[in-house]
């Protein structure tokens, strides 16, 4: 259908199918927050020699399976730039500090957009200051409008339909003929 690549968080068996397959595959580590519940919610990994290691193991199984790229959320800055000197597989950090081949941050995280960002994130700009005032907006429009409606003012005269001259008489002769 197009797409450059296919972004997985499933097992190595399934990126193996579809790197043999020549089928581009990158991968997701450290936090993955679908999965925080079976990792102990949503927390940082790669701060501890322990959990550095195990994600060192991990990213060259997804290497050696045919994975060429890696997301890493919340990885230690650290931790990631030891990964990126004993791997090939591009890495992309969300919130893993300037270790990434490529940094990466949602567009609602950098305009800003989210109450509630994590702390990973920062907003360059406060769109959810407009996003609320135009929800403010909307609300009111939605209550003048009911207000029109149930006072019988809208639909106004310039958005109705009326019948041309005369047709009107000539509609109520009809009827009274039936």
């Amino acid at each position: 259908m197009g797409a450059d690549m296919y972004f997985t968080n499933r097992s190595l068996p399934v990126v193996e199918i579809l790197a043999r397959e020549g089928i581009p595959v990158q991968v997701h580590m450290g936090l993955v927050p679908k999965f925080s519940h079976w990792r102990g919610g949503l927390k940082a990994f790669g701060r501890t020699h322990e959990e550095a290691m195990e994600l060192y193991h991990t990213v060259k199984s997804y290497e050696d399976a045919g994975a060429f790229a890696c997301e890493m959320e919340c990885v230690a800055e650290e931790t990631l730039n030891l990964l990126n000197e004993r791997t090939s597989i591009v890495t992309i950090s969300l919130g893993s500090g300037n270790a990434g081949d490529v940094i990466f941050l949602f567009m609602a995280d950098i305009c800003g957009e989210d109450e509630n960002a994590p702390r990973h994130a920062h907003a360059f700009r406060d769109l959810g200051k407009m996003h609320r005032e135009m929800f403010a907006e909307r609300v009111a429009a939605l209550a003048e409008f009911k207000s029109e409606v149930h006072d019988k003012a809208f639909p106004y005269p310039a958005q109705s339909i009326s019948m041309r001259d005369g047709e009107l008489e000539k509609l109520k002769e009809a009827l009274d003929k039936q």
